[in-house]
Order: structure tokens, then sequence, then C-alpha cells
């Protein structure tokens, strides 16, 4: 996972906080999982390098 975070220009460590948070209080659902891609178009600006 913080592999594929690191070539989409994430920042590892809030990406995985991100994503199991999400997890964490949406559940694990299709649409859910779909936003959660490393390469998703959804992901918060916070999450990249800047």
């Amino acid at each position: 996972m913080s592999q594929s975070a690191i070539m989409n220009g994430l920042v590892p460590e809030k990406y995985i906080e991100y994503v199991l948070t999400r997890l964490k209080n949406e559940g694990i659902r299709e649409e859910v999982l779909e936003d959660l891609l490393p390469y998703s178009r959804t992901l918060p600006g916070h999450l990249y390098k800047k």
C-alpha cells in the first residue's frame, strides 16, 4: 500500500491514516473502496506531497 501511495504522489503515512479512518467510519463498501484507491481523483489534497 505504501509503495502505491508513493507512486501516486501521496504521503504514505497520511494516506494510510485516511484510509483506515474512512473504513472505520463508513465501512467496507464498494463505493468507499473505489474512492480510497491511491489513484482516485477524489482523495483530498492534504494527502499529496507538496
